[in-house]
């Protein structure tokens, strides 16, 4: 029987807002991009958008870097 281990700790916590900010009404022309001929719909996916209650987003990359074709490795 192997060797009990012990269970994972938990050392630190952190937390880490991107440098890229962008206001919600910015995103309409990316959601309109990456949702369109989807199940969802364009339409709806902006209503879901404009009806969120969030003014800004932090994004990790700029913006016109999300409506490009990535691999998943740069995803």
């Amino acid at each position: 029987m192997p060797a009990a281990r012990p269970a994972p700790t938990l050392v630190s916590l952190a937390t880490a807002v991107p440098g890229n900010v962008i206001r919600q009404g910015e995103l309409r022309g990316l959601i309109a991009q990456l949702f369109a001929g989807s199940e969802a719909g364009t339409a709806r996916m902006l209503q879901v958008f404009e009806h969120a209650g969030i003014e800004q987003r932090h994004l990790c990359m700029p913006l016109d870097w999300y409506g490009g074709a990535r691999t998943f490795a740069e995803q």
